[in-house]
C-alpha cells in the first residue's frame, strides 16, 4: 500500500437519507401543533417544504401536508448528498443542538419584550421547534461543507497536487 494514497472508502452508509426526513417530519408534525400568529413559526422552520404550496398554488386548502412530503424529498436530497459525500452522522447530530441555540435566539430578537416574541412564535414550545427545525438546517450545511471539504483534501492528496 502506498502511504501517500489515502486508505480506499468507506462504503456508502444511508444513514442521513433517512435521518434527515424523519427529522423534518418529525419536528413539521409538532410545528403545526404549534404554528404561532398567522402561522409564522410553522412557515419559518418549515421553508424546506414551501416550495410545494408556491408551486401548486390554490389547489391545497391546507398548506401541511404539501409542506410536509416536499420538505421530507428536499430533506432527502440533502441526505443522499451527505451519504454520498460519506460525512459522518455525527456532525449533523452536533452541529444541529449548538445551531438550534443560535436560531432560537435569533428568533427571540426584533421584539420589543419577551412576551411579544412568545405572542408572535406562539409559546416557548413554538419557538424551540423552529429553531430545532432551523439548526438541522444550519447543521446540514455545515455537514455538507464538511463533506466536501474532506472530498477535496482527498482527491488533491490522491492526485498528488500541493
Amino acid at each position: 500500500m502506498d502511504p501517500l494514497l489515502p486508505p480506499s472508502p468507506r462504503p456508502a452508509t444511508w444513514r442521513h437519507v433517512w435521518c434527515l426526513p424523519a427529522a423534518f417530519g418529525v419536528l413539521c408534525a409538532l410545528s403545526a401543533a404549534w404554528p404561532g400568529e398567522g402561522w409564522q413559526s410553522f412557515s419559518i422552520g418549515s421553508i424546506a417544504g414551501l416550495w410545494v404550496g408556491l408551486v401548486l398554488g390554490d389547489l391545497v386548502s391546507h398548506p401541511f401536508w404539501p409542506t410536509l412530503l416536499g420538505g421530507m424529498a428536499t430533506m432527502a436530497v440533502f441526505g443522499l448528498m451527505l451519504d454520498g459525500l460519506r460525512v459522518p452522522i455525527v456532525v449533523w447530530v452536533l452541529v444541529s443542538p449548538v445551531a438550534a441555540c443560535g436560531a432560537g435566539y435569533v428568533l427571540l430578537q426584533g421584539f420589543p419584550d419577551l412576551d411579544a416574541a412568545l405572542v408572535a412564535r406562539g409559546s416557548w414550545l413554538g419557538a424551540g421547534i423552529c429553531a430545532l427545525q432551523l439548526g438541522s438546517y444550519v447543521a446540514v450545511m455545515v455537514a455538507l461543507a464538511f463533506g466536501a471539504g474532506r472530498s477535496r483534501r482527498t482527491t488533491v492528496i490522491a492526485r498528488g497536487d500541493d
